[in-house]
């Protein structure tokens, strides 16, 4: 075989191998995060009574105004206060949003590293246990190397549901609005009295110069009230009615996974011809 011919196949298949590992990974990523997701909870355990009053401790000592909240998307190097509660590279729990297949580890701190594997918890603001007049804020990437994280965040409308697991409790958010602040106008996370809220914070638009930061608001659905109840004892069901709500969401999913699997058979049958094609014309 002809030296040209065979650096025309090296080309080829160092494109189609790069395109089939990022695909792959992805694919991967997308559908491990069940698995993974119910392997921690399984293995959590319920939280300890130190751990609690540690918790509820920080939580009783936020004051946004007092603590001067940081852009977690361009600062690289945050001193974690809230990662001082447990282990700084230990997940906290989990964060589930049905209707665009998202489930990732919550972290606590939205440093550099967190926010590559999950979201974190934005310091200066609660950690996601609940209570009154209490605000989280989750920072998540609207995509990262080898994972697409939060990049269908902007799907989310009134109603959506957003659950919060750990330590063997589930906590029932519902979408409220959306607002679009820019990275320094932190006046919008501010807790609201009387509410216990839940919001999810990434970069838009989704792509490059991020000028923007959007923010999903979420309330806590009232456990007393007889709708919580049918949320908390029939999570599956509103798993399913999100999901149906946006089959797109799934549909792209399965289409990135046809995508892989197509560009494995690609990679698969010119690796087939480059060796019959040596074996024909000799090396």
């Amino acid at each position: 075989m002809r030296s040209s011919r065979k650096f025309g196949y090296v080309i080829l298949f160092v494109g189609i191998g790069l395109l089939t590992f990022c695909l792959s990974n992805l694919s991967y990523k997308i559908f491990s995060q069940d698995k993974k997701m119910d392997d921690f909870l399984r293995a959590q355990g319920e939280m300890s009574t130190e751990l609690s009053e540690r918790i509820e401790d920080y939580n009783s000592n936020v004051n946004v105004d007092e603590t001067g909240l940081m852009d977690p998307f361009n600062s690289e190097d945050i001193e974690l206060e809230g990662s001082k509660v447990i282990d700084e590279n230990g997940i906290f729990g989990y964060l589930e949003i049905p209707k665009i297949n998202f489930k990732k580890p919550i972290y606590l701190g939205a440093s550099y590293n967190h926010l590559a594997k999950g979201v974190g918890q934005l310091d200066g603001t609660s950690i996601p246990v609940g209570g009154k007049g209490r605000r989280s804020v989750l920072a998540g990437h609207r995509g990262w190397y080898g994972d697409i994280m939060l990049l269908k965040v902007g799907q989310l409308y009134s109603n959506d549901v957003v659950y919060v697991h750990h330590h063997g409790k589930t906590l029932t958010y519902k979408v409220v609005g959306r607002e679009y602040i820019s990275p320094s106008d932190w006046d919008r996370l501010k807790p609201v009295e009387d509410k216990d809220m839940l919001t999810i914070l990434s970069c838009d638009p989704m792509y490059p110069p991020f000028t923007r930061r959007i923010l999903i608001n979420c309330v806590r659905v009232d456990e007393n009230s007889e709708k919580a109840i049918t949320d908390a004892t029939n999570k599956k069901n509103a798993v399913q009615m999100n999901t149906k709500s946006d089959s797109s969401s799934k549909t792209v999913d399965y289409v990135l996974l046809a995508l892989t699997i197509l560009a494995w058979i690609v990679l698969i049958v010119n690796i087939r011809k480059f060796v019959l094609d040596i074996r024909r014309h000799g090396k």
